[in-house]
């Protein structure tokens, strides 16, 4: 009987995390006894699953995990039974309203039309962000709810780039039905909107982000459609990959960053007059990649501009024969102003410059030959061109130093090249070629000893030529 109060009282000592030293004992549970809200907190790091198994943790924790502020749902670790799963947490949240919401599906038998009402209901209670992807497979498709309340969502309804599901918007939406929402990202999937753009400018009236990436639209003819944003409020707007695009049009006062990337590039846009028409008095950033349609017209002064990245050039190619560089040319020009350049230029093995005028049967050659009968070099452009006056930094990576590679930093930084406020030249190549930067660093020595600064070699293998702080 002693022997078994010794035992009992060792237990209670055991559970009692009050009664331990702080030498190999427990210590006091300092964090039960935080406040719901904090318990909750925690709980948003982790998976749902595992944060309603801390309920068996003590009577304290039984219900912790219905504060959380951020409900992650995944079918990872409970495929067979994902949708009882999901209706039960969003059955015992502790609140009608859900601050944040991710979900992430990737078992085929969890893509069906339960889920997809599932998902309609769970998103009309989110307040905050929303965040819908597939891991694996595509949805069939998306019903939104009739109204959101949330501030920021993001959906990508398929992993294959070659499936896309319908996300399909209440007709007629409400007044107010989407007026909170500052945020929207929509990737692989397609649209059942043919005027998509006028239905995002009266219905998202607070949107300030808008990322489209893999999107095409189910409506139009031979599936061209057009996109035209009217909206005050908008300040970052990025297109990527939006198939079958024949126009953009974009009024936004406030617009800041514009992003647009390979939505050109189809063969209905190519056999098509395709349009692109800005008008943003507060663009700063212009990041473009791809094909640029036959008309860019920017209908505001783009001399606020002070970055353009993204610029894909594809230095006369040998199979199609594509020549991008008077399209990128007249772009630079249209935004002289702008201090920071990114270009990446991409040159086929084996090319060099006297490709340019080889005779060949094939009309696609046109581009090559000299305007107006007069002798030019196409590495060599027009006194009138090119002239990026306020041009502080070029950076090149990936450079060999072979002879096409040369002429294009002729044609960026040569001596028939204006840049009188340039004040750094960053060259670097391949980890695999550190070797020969060497002879890389002495070969532009010699060819552009340019006054009023110097040429340096990094321990890194990176070639640098800085101005002098006095010009000279």
């Amino acid at each position: 009987m002693a022997e078994r109060s010794r035992s009992s009282r060792r237990c209670a000592v055991a559970v009692n995390p009050q009664c331990r030293g702080s030498r190999g004992g427990v210590g006091v549970d300092r964090i039960s006894g935080l406040a719901n809200d904090l318990l909750g907190h925690i709980l948003s790091f982790v998976p749902a699953l595992e944060a309603v198994r801390s309920s068996a943790l003590s009577r304290r924790w039984r219900r912790a995990w219905t504060h959380t502020p951020d409900l992650k749902i995944s079918d990872e670790l409970h495929q067979d039974r994902f949708l009882d799963f999901a209706r039960a947490v969003l059955a015992q949240y502790g609140a009608p309203d859900i601050p944040s919401l991710n979900v992430t599906i990737g078992c085929r038998p969890n893509l069906g039309p339960a889920t997809t009402a599932w998902l309609c209901d769970a998103m009309a209670r989110v307040v905050g962000s929303i965040c819908v992807e597939m891991d694996r497979y595509s949805l069939d498709q998306l019903v939104l709810p009739r109204s959101l309340q949330a501030k920021a969502m993001i959906l990508n309804l398929s992993a294959n780039f070659y499936e896309k599901p319908l996300l399909i918007f209440p007709e007629p939406p409400e007044a107010a039905a989407f007026g909170r929402l500052a945020e929207l990202s929509l990737s692989n999937l397609k649209l059942q909107i043919y005027g998509f753009g006028e239905f995002l400018s009266s219905c998202f009236p607070q949107l300030r982000k808008l990322h489209l990436r893999n999107v095409c639209n189910a409506t139009g003819k031979q599936g061209l459609w057009p996109l035209i944003l009217h909206m005050d409020m908008l300040e970052e707007l990025k297109v990527d990959d939006v198939f079958q695009l024949m126009l953009l049009q974009v009024v936004a006062a406030n617009l800041r960053l514009l992003t647009v990337s390979h939505c050109f590039k189809s063969l209905a846009a190519l056999t098509t007059d395709t349009l692109v028409k800005i008008s943003a008095p507060r663009l700063e950033v212009i990041s473009w990649s791809g094909r640029f349609p036959k008309q860019l017209n920017f209908l505001t002064d783009v001399r606020c501009v002070r970055r353009l990245s993204g610029l894909l050039v594809y230095w006369p190619n040998i199979l199609t024969i594509e020549y991008s560089l008077p399209d990128v040319v007249q772009f630079l020009e249209t935004c002289s102003g702008a201090d920071q350049l990114d270009v990446c230029v991409h040159i086929p093995d084996g090319w060099n410059p006297s490709m340019l005028a080889r005779e060949d049967d094939d009309d696609k050659t046109e581009a090559a030959k000299p305007s107006q009968g007069q002798e030019c070099d196409p590495w060599q452009p027009p006194k009138d061109q090119m002239q990026l006056g306020s041009l502080r930094e070029i950076r090149i990576s990936g450079f060999v130093g072979t002879d096409p590679e040369m002429e294009l930093a002729n044609l960026l930084f040569g001596v028939g090249a204006a840049r009188p406020a340039l004040e750094r030249i960053s060259i670097s190549s391949f980890a695999q070629l550190s070797d020969r930067m060497d002879r890389i660093a002495l070969k532009m020595k010699a060819r552009f000893p340019f006054k009023g600064g110097r040429w340096e070699t990094s321990q890194w293998g990176e070639i640098t030529w800085t101005k002098n702080i006095d010009g000279l």
